[in-house]
């Protein structure tokens, strides 16, 4: 039997050597004999490829349950650009989910729909006011009551906490630093028995970097769990894991090396660990001199042209967006 292996790719236009790479791969893969079955899953720019051994998967008919209407940025009545999974709705035969746009005000949607495709209902259109705007996380459920995030909208335009209406409103503006936080694109993780909800912003916080906050489910109690301060880890845009009463998540960048961090965190804020600092990654960009990113070095090392080199005392440049600089003093790693 073949082995499962899996790769992401880019889209064409921005990684086309990438792209060529991993479908050469894939079509290798699939000459080399029977026994694998080729899936391709598109979620925005992103490509996964997953080569499934024989006998893992069954044919099964495909059925669209909704189609949204909706342009990007105009008004409809169901939503548009859905980004989250749908939440099963206890012991009822509904899912519900979010759409970050469309809607009555064209600032996304919260919906339902029965799991036979029919039904489809608008429980919610944000208004890009207080209740928040652009929901991109799925739908926390508990009991008969939905929680979520906005990443935009509410009092300070840095996005809400939600059940149907707005629960706590961040208070800073990006990149800069504030008690509770701001920008959450990950949904909510409910606490076990408790009735607290689990969540990161991705920025804000006390030293700008994003945060771990836990809020009670009628809105009381929001509490800052812990400020990222890049060391440590940077720009969470992923949910929690819970387990038993510790939390588990991912920073997408900083750590030691810049290149983003796995954290565990008790629910009463003790305990915070960096259990992974994710090591650099080399890519190339050609440079001149004293033209690099911090942490780095422009040098010859085979090309035929200079490029920037990762040098090992300071914290990098991160090199994809959105190009926020670490914590680090004056001029650094040559070039």
């Amino acid at each position: 039997m073949n082995p499962i292996r899996k790769a992401i790719v880019y889209e064409p236009n921005t990684h086309p050597g990438i792209t060529r790479a991993v479908w050469a791969l894939a079509r290798g893969a699939i000459r080399s004999g029977p026994g694998a079955f080729l899936a391709i899953l598109a979620i925005g720019p992103i490509v996964g490829l997953d080569l499934i051994p024989a006998g893992r998967l069954n044919a099964q008919t495909f059925n669209a349950m909704h189609n949204f209407t909706a342009s990007p940025f105009n008004t409809n009545s169901d939503g548009a650009i859905p980004y989250a999974g749908l939440t099963r709705g206890g012991n009822s035969n509904s899912w519900y989910g979010t759409a970050s746009l469309g809607g009555s005000s064209g600032y996304g949607t919260v919906f339902a729909v029965n799991t036979d495709g029919k039904g489809f209902t608008i429980l919610h259109s944000f208004t890009g006011g207080s209740d928040g705007a652009t929901p991109w996380a799925g739908l926390t459920l508990s009991g008969n009551t939905l929680y979520g995030t906005t990443y935009y909208g509410g009092g300070s335009s840095n996005g809400t906490v939600f059940t149907f209406n707005a629960m706590h409103s961040f208070t800073a503006a990006p990149f800069n630093t504030n008690s509770d936080g701001a920008i959450p694109y990950a949904g909510l993780t409910l606490g076990g028995k408790s009735n607290t909800l689990y969540g990161t912003a991705s920025q804000g916080g006390g030293s700008g970097y994003g945060n771990v906050f836990g809020i009670n489910t009628d809105g009381t109690g929001f509490t800052n769990l812990h400020s990222f301060a890049y060391i440590d880890g940077s720009d969470p845009v992923a949910g929690l894991t819970l387990s038993g009463h510790t939390l588990y998540g991912t920073a997408t960048y900083g750590g030691s090396w810049g290149n983003g961090t796995v954290f565990a965190i008790n629910t009463d804020s003790t305990g915070f660990t960096v259990l992974h600092s994710f090591q650099p990654v080399q890519f190339v960009l050609a440079c001149s001199n004293g033209s690099c990113p911090c942490g780095y070095s422009c040098v010859n090392v085979g090309y035929g042209f200079p490029i920037c080199v990762y040098s090992y005392n300071c914290n990098p440049f991160p090199p994809l967006p959105p190009w926020r600089p670490p914590p680090c003093a004056g001029f650094c790693g040559g070039g």
